[in-house]
């Protein structure tokens, strides 16, 4: 059996000693008999724990929530991009009741078959209308683009003390990216509409050659370039707030991250991710200021 070791000092004891004979300490009853711990291995006990350094990251030497001060920093980060994600949800949803009342994409058709040529016409769309869905776009738009900003930066600063948030950090780059391609794409698709309103004369159905110019099929590609990597984007953010209801141990922000697929049910993903955040940011000052 391995000789007792004194609690204080560390130095060895005396078979049945009630007191350390060199610092003096009491022991134990009865004294421990547990060997040193080797070079390296992770300490137990109060305080911030020991980290285990893999790979050239840094590890907490446990299981469960470990705060740092990045997670002071990255929070905030999070619950105001979850509070614009709802905004943007909002807007977006309103843009899809607007453009679902109106048939703005109608044209004149002329069907010559057996007969005399007959002509079908859609409803024509008023300008008022169009700026009114673009407005809706627009906001739409920036609120999710400065959400986007937020996510990412809230994972470059975690990605410092978790290595699982690097890759969505980069990964949200290609949503910021995709967004801003996509806004672009969609300004020329306004324009071209715009065009062929006037083209067409407002309120008139919208001819097939007054909208397929240059201008429509650029602002399409655009939009559909954007969109690709607008989603791929999604899916590293996705997979980075997954991380982070891990990281946490929160459940309410894993709900939230699977809500924020749905479109309609986007805006209650929000709400949960917004809850989630705040209860772990409260929970990290609470254990940073009691250490």
């Amino acid at each position: 059996m391995a000789a007792p070791y004194c609690g204080h000092c560390g130095q060895p004891l005396s078979e049945g000693a009630i007191f350390c004979g060199s610092c003096g300490a009491p022991t134990p009853a009865p004294a421990s008999t547990a060997a040193p711990l080797p070079t390296g291995a992770p300490l137990r006990g109060p305080g911030p724990p020991a980290y285990v350094y893999a790979g050239g990251w840094a590890q907490p030497a446990h299981r469960g929530p470990f705060y740092t001060d990045a997670d002071l920093r990255a929070l905030p980060s999070i619950r105001l991009a979850a509070i614009l994600g709802l905004i943007a949800s909002v807007f977006g949803l309103a843009a899809e009741t607007v453009s679902n009342a109106t048939n703005f994409l109608s044209f004149q058709t002329t069907y010559a078959g057996m007969g005399p040529p007959q002509t079908y016409y859609g409803p024509g769309l008023a300008l008022s209308t169009l700026w009114l869905l673009a407005g809706l776009a627009v906001l739409t738009a920036t609120f999710e683009i400065v959400e986007i900003l937020l996510v990412r930066s809230a994972f470059s600063v975690l990605s410092e003390v978790d290595r699982e948030l690097a890759t969505p950090a980069r990964l949200s780059l290609l949503a910021l990216i995709g967004g801003l391609v996509a806004v672009a794409g969609g300004t020329l698709l306004v324009v071209a509409l715009v065009h062929a309103v006037q083209c067409a004369g407002a309120g008139l159905p919208i001819p097939q050659g007054c909208l397929f110019t240059g201008e429509f099929w650029a602002g399409f590609g655009l939009l559909v370039v954007g969109a690709v990597l607008a989603l791929v984007g999604l899916i590293g953010i996705l997979i980075g707030l997954w991380r982070l209801g891990t990281r946490y141990d929160d459940v309410l922000i894993k709900i939230g991250t699977i809500l924020l697929i749905i479109p309609v049910a986007s805006i209650g993903g929000n709400v949960l991710i917004l809850i989630g955040a705040e209860r772990a940011l409260e929970r990290a000052r609470l254990a940073l200021r009691a250490r």
